[in-house]
């Protein structure tokens, strides 16, 4: 039965997408099948992220409108045996929460041993009803105060729809960054999320490759790294916290 992550960010931008099918990776690296389900209709780009841009024919609108069996909408990730991936439809228009996401999550749960679900920006009504079905919520944002702010809103809008298991992953993160706070601390964005501290991924161009080109990870570079102990985190290996002193 698998576990549910739902990632979310409040602001765009954040790196979220990014983070999810690189986590993803990093979990079926570890011998662990993986779905990825993304919820950003109209502007999906997970299949892009997996190498899958020129495969999709079927999206995560056609199964809940009843147009295919989810099993015509699962693709294999191009470079990675244990991911497979379900995408968001181009329209946007479309709201899963206004369909049956919820079943369709409680039966592809047995299929796998996680399931990411990647959020839209926002707090809206996909990511209410995504809450219905996850374990826990992931909470993404770079060390700046309107995503730090944005995040704390997310942290609160996941809390008051049931999802009280709330880890925190501080993305980009440079001494930059962490500079323009007046305290200057990862503390301050701890405290002010109100989540549990999971990581902290330096902002890193392998990454950002990757993610541009639908290549794997390099497990190797400082990004690599930082997902790979997160990843063993969440599949229940304890993994001390080690990062740059900002």
């Amino acid at each position: 039965m698998a576990k549910i992550f739902l990632t979310v960010s409040g602001k765009g931008g954040v790196g979220k997408t990014t983070l999810s099918a690189s986590l993803g990776y990093c979990l079926a690296k570890r011998g662990k099948k993986v779905l990825l389900i993304e919820l950003d209709a109209g502007l999906r780009s997970l299949d892009a992220q997996l190498g899958l841009s020129q495969e999709i024919t079927f999206d995560l609108s056609d199964v809940l409108c009843g147009r295919c069996e989810p099993v015509k909408a699962l693709y294999q990730c191009s470079f990675c045996e244990n991911l497979q991936m379900m995408p968001a439809p181009f329209n946007e228009n479309f709201f899963a929460a206004d369909h049956d996401f919820n079943r369709l999550c409680n039966g592809l749960k047995h299929y796998w041993d996680y399931i990411i679900i990647d959020g839209p920006a926002g707090v809206g009504k996909a990511i209410t009803s995504a809450c219905a079905v996850a374990d826990v919520a992931l909470i993404v944002s770079p060390p700046d105060e309107v995503a730090v702010r944005d995040a704390a809103k997310a942290s609160i809008v996941v809390s008051e729809n049931g999802v009280t298991d709330k880890r925190l992953i501080i993305n980009k993160a440079d001494r930059f960054s962490f500079n323009l706070f007046s305290s200057g601390n990862i503390d301050y964005v701890i405290d002010t999320v109100g989540a549990r501290l999971l990581g902290v991924i330096p902002n890193d161009r392998k990454l950002h490759k990757s993610s541009a080109t639908g290549a794997p990870l390099n497990l190797s570079s400082p990004a690599g790294q930082a997902l790979s102990n997160i990843a063993a985190r969440l599949d229940g290996c304890e993994v001390p916290l080690k990062f740059n002193k900002f």
